[in-house]
Order: C-alpha cells, then structure tokens, then sequence
C-alpha cells in the first residue's frame, strides 16, 4: 500500500534474532525489488537484558533492484549511504509489478470478517 500510494523509501525499524538474519536480509531485498522502491532496515543489536534474544543487528539500505547498497554488521554503528530517488522509476518501468496488479483476483484478502468472505 505504502509504494501504491507514492512512497519512495520505507523504513523498517526491526529487532530480529541472531538466527535469522539471512531471512531478514533476504526479506528486506525482496520487499524492495517487488515494490520498486528503497528499504532502510535499522536493526537492534545486542541484548535488551536475560530474558530476551540477542538481537541480530544488521541494519541496511535494500534498493529497488534488490541490491544491498550499505549494510552494518552486528556492531553498534552509523550507516550512511546515496539514494538516487531516480532507480525507482527506472526500476517500475522495467517491472510491471504494481502496474499490473488485478485486485480483483484476491480481494477475498482484504475482507475483514467471516461473514464478508462467505459471501464472495
């Protein structure tokens, strides 16, 4: 909703686990390539005290090719990157994603209750 609706950067503040930050990294390069447009993970690290997982870090900035452009590791740290606000219309004309959508096909996806979906 947020690329339909103009958005040019999402940001997703996240703290996920140690053991899946290759999903998340993953995640993050998808959500940017499908949507056309850039995403600025910033990631907790460390741990919050006993009774909480460690945080994996991993902050990063995905663009809308699907490409890591910056990227921390699990340290504390300051990323600084470019964005060429350029890429995402470049990115939208070569895929058709958005364009092409039909919500028609799955709007049974978006019904809010029982009775809503039964009746499609």
């Amino acid at each position: 909703m947020l690329a339909l609706k103009g958005a040019d950067i999402i940001a997703l503040p996240t703290g996920s686990p140690r053991n899946l930050v290759d999903l998340w990294r993953n995640i993050c390069r998808v959500r940017a390539y499908e949507n056309g447009l850039f995403i600025l993970s910033a990631a907790n690290t460390g741990k919050v005290d006993e009774q909480h997982h460690e945080f994996a870090g991993n902050s990063l900035l995905a663009s809308p090719y699907g490409e890591i452009l910056a990227s921390l590791g699990d340290e504390e740290g300051i990323m600084i990157a470019e964005v060429d606000l350029r890429a995402i219309e470049e990115a939208r004309r070569r895929r058709f994603g958005l364009r092409d959508r039909r919500p028609e096909t799955y709007r049974m996806l978006t019904q809010t209750s029982i009775e809503a979906i039964s009746a499609s």
